[in-house]
């Protein structure tokens, strides 16, 4: 993502609930200031001033500082470009009271909007009746591209076809997918050069308004399903949202990570769009749904494809820690019954003292629970990916007792028994991480067909075709698909 920054300008800053005669562009008690919005959304104006609050600018300034404040939205007209911003959560971090100069104060905000319009008029903070994203980028795996250029002895003809929109109804809302023809042409009398582009937009209508944090909540949701689709965390564009009950459009910026990944090409990409387009919206309603009721069963594994540096105990640590998450969420907990009820039953009966029976039923209520290698194995074998299962559940196993030495002794036992402990365990991460990526995918929905096209020989899945070799679950075989 570029790190330059988005808004970086001069302008006219006033509370949102500033009431102002319809022929004016901003109030009279309007504060001059400088607003930035970073690369990646970070947002911070610094004004010129203190915006009225009926307090004494020493006692504001000072609430600032205190972050006592709740957050109050401030709307604002820059100096350049004539941009129309609105700081949806502006929180006071500082200032500055002086009694022989002026003061001034700085604020904060996790959300803005910027647009080229006005916004409406109405004190309260806009809703929104659609999500738009720009999905450059991601051409290779929409197999977009329908330009067709013929060239004769006289003439040139370019050729773009029309698509039609793919659209998807689902119980938490619309996407549609519609291609757009761009065509670029230069002023003036001679016309000597023109651009020509395709590009996607998705667009996502929920069925009632969304309030500003669900709108970032439906981008996480997307960017990360995104990120599961096409095995790449590349970064969607800044989403554009519309003003619920108009037809005024304004650019949504909000703070994130950024990436650093390039766009996914071609031999990256073990599916695509096209493949998945009858199941598309099926795939999108089980990844809303599911990613709220899995939680960090779902998390964890997004959380290890994001652009941030991780030791690799902790990219382990993770990997396993949400594989155990998931199962505990999806297989509920285990209650003793059958012979091992019975076998506790005879246990407890046998204990005289009431306080130590008591401590033991507690110790024993888990007693059913598998251990860290069953749920491993478990949902390892589940996978429709023909691989010997006894090559699984040393896997599991290799993988549970290196977790609990990380947890319990720091990794101290298997770093004696491995001269190559962190190439090791850098390896079996990858590994882990593909069965992982696997079994998010199959739990959304994907087809057992599409989950095998990630082991095929090819570029695209050469990574992990390799760390499963180099972890003894593959036959080097594996690497040349002979």
């Amino acid at each position: 993502m570029d790190k330059a920054n988005i808004v970086d300008e001069q302008g006219y800053f006033w509370w949102r609930d500033e009431k102002y005669p319809s022929a004016q562009f901003a109030p009279e008690q309007h504060v001059t200031g400088w607003l930035k919005i970073s690369g990646n959304g970070e947002i911070r104006l610094e004004l010129d001033g203190v915006l009225p609050t009926g307090k004494h600018p020493l006692e504001q300034i000072t609430d600032n500082l205190s972050r006592k404040l709740p957050f109050r939205s401030i709307q604002g007209i820059t100096k350049k470009t004539g941009k129309r911003v609105l700081l949806i959560d502006a929180v006071g971090v500082g200032g500055q009271f002086n009694s022989n100069r002026f003061s001034f104060e700085k604020y904060i905000a996790t959300m803005c909007l910027v647009g080229d319009i006005d916004l409406p008029r109405k004190a309260d903070v806009p809703r929104f009746s659609a999500v738009e994203v720009d999905l450059t980028g991601f051409e290779n795996w929409l197999h977009l591209g329908t330009l067709d250029v013929k060239n004769t002895r006289r003439t040139m003809t370019l050729k773009s076809e029309v698509v039609r929109d793919v659209v998807f109804n689902t119980s938490v809302g619309r996407l549609t997918f519609e291609k757009h023809t761009e065509v670029v042409e230069p002023n003036g009398l001679h016309r000597f050069e023109a651009k020509v582009r395709e590009y996607m937009t998705l667009t996502f209508q929920h069925k009632k308004a969304l309030a500003p944090d669900q709108v970032r909540d439906e981008f996480g949701a997307m960017q990360d399903l995104m990120t599961l689709l096409t095995n790449s965390h590349y970064a969607l564009a800044w989403p554009v949202v519309r003003i619920s009950r108009t037809k005024k459009f304004f650019n949504f910026y909000f703070r994130r990570i950024g990436s650093s990944a390039s766009p996914p090409e071609l031999h990256e990409l073990p599916i695509n769009f096209v493949q998945l387009q009858g199941s598309f919206g099926g795939l999108y309603e089980a990844w809303r749904i599911k990613r709220d009721e899995f939680g960090a069963g779902f998390y964890s594994y997004l959380s290890t494809k994001r652009d941030v540096n991780l030791y690799v105990e902790n990219h382990f640590a993770n990997l396993v820690q949400g594989l155990e998450y998931f199962h505990r969420t999806k297989y509920g907990s285990v209650q003793p019954d059958g012979p091992l009820l019975e076998k506790i039953t005879r246990i407890l009966d046998g204990v005289e003292s009431t306080k130590d029976r008591k401590w033991l039923a507690g110790r024993l209520r888990h007693a059913a629970e598998p251990s860290l290698e069953e749920r491993l194995n478990e949902i390892f074998v589940t996978l429709p990916l023909d691989i010997d299962g006894n090559r699984l559940r040393l896997f599991a196993k290799s993988c549970a007792d290196i977790r609990n030495d990380l947890a319990h002794f720091g990794g101290q036992r298997t770093r004696e028994r491995s001269a190559d402990f962190l190439l090791e365990l850098s390896r079996k991460s990858v590994a882990l991480g593909f069965f992982y990526h696997m079994t998010l995918l199959r739990e959304i929905g994907l087809s057992d067909q599409l989950i095998k096209e990630w082991l095929r020989p090819g570029i695209a899945t050469m990574r992990a075709r390799a760390a499963l070799v180099e972890s003894g679950i593959l036959d080097k075989s594996a690497l040349t698909g002979k």
